[in-house]
């Protein structure tokens, strides 16, 4: 089980390498930062979810989040 975090890192560091050699070329400076924050949340999510598996993901923050919208907008409509 613990040998997922070193081929999780070992995946991010291949993704990056190969992104980062096509953004050094025609990124700015905002977009390589942009792409090194959602990279490290990412990173966070799947470490996060790797150690604690009964922590909800995406898209359930999705239906919190949005599931009373929905629910007001189908009462109204």
């Amino acid at each position: 089980m613990t040998a997922a975090i070193p081929g999780l890192l070992a995946f991010f560091a291949i993704v990056t390498v190969f992104q980062w050699l096509k953004l050094r070329k025609t990124a700015t400076a905002k977009e390589r930062l942009v792409y090194l924050v959602l990279l490290g949340a990412v990173w966070l999510l799947g470490f996060l979810l790797h150690w604690l598996p009964l922590l909800p993901g995406p898209t359930q923050l999705v239906k919190f989040v949005f599931g009373p919208l929905s629910q007001a907008l189908e009462k109204g409509g």
